[in-house]
């Protein structure tokens, strides 16, 4: 079915996942062409008054979905896998969204106010963001931490619960 070297290492081996690249490529070329427009035009047309957040954001945006890329390029990708649902249900609107939103101006929060130096320490705080996620990501897959829960959990009990004895506590 494929050809090169490339195609075989790069390309989905499944037709369900074969437009999936050219999506993210075309989504890649929209996003930088618009933040393009964004930084060329002047500060009366636009809508991001805080551009040295940006950047960050985009960081933030890219150290969160790399562990999903890995997971898809593996073979291994499910929504509820731990470090992917933890992205996208947490991580991913509350920090690269909110930090969007923010620099766009749409929201203004009291607490601004009370940061000293803001063109410094949001930014230092988004990089603390994505080395906190990228840790927690690296912290995951690395087999010294498999390693450990595997020792631990021979420690720990392990209770047969039935569906019926969880699901008021559950609940609760």
């Amino acid at each position: 079915m494929y050809k090169t070297k490339f195609q075989r290492a790069f390309l989905p081996k499944d037709r369900n996942t074969a437009l999936l690249l050219p999506i993210l490529i075309i989504g890649a070329v929209i996003f930088a062409g618009g933040l393009s427009v964004l930084v060329l035009t002047d500060d009366s047309a636009n809508p991001f008054k805080q551009m040295y957040l940006l950047p960050w954001a985009l960081l933030v945006g890219i150290v969160i979905a790399a562990p999903s890329v890995y997971l898809f390029y593996k073979g291994r990708f499910n929504l509820f896998h731990p470090i992917v649902f933890a992205a996208w249900s947490y991580f991913f609107p509350a920090f690269f969204l909110g930090s969007l939103i923010l620099a766009s101006g749409l929201s203004q929060p009291y607490f601004l106010t009370f940061i000293e130096d803001e063109k410094y320490n949001l930014p230092l705080t988004l990089v603390f963001v994505a080395l906190g996620y990228a840790g927690l990501s690296l912290g995951f897959f690395l087999s010294f931490g498999r390693n450990i829960g595997k020792k631990i959990n021979g420690w720990l009990p392990n209770p047969r619960w039935e569906a019926k004895q969880v699901l008021f506590p559950g609940l609760l």
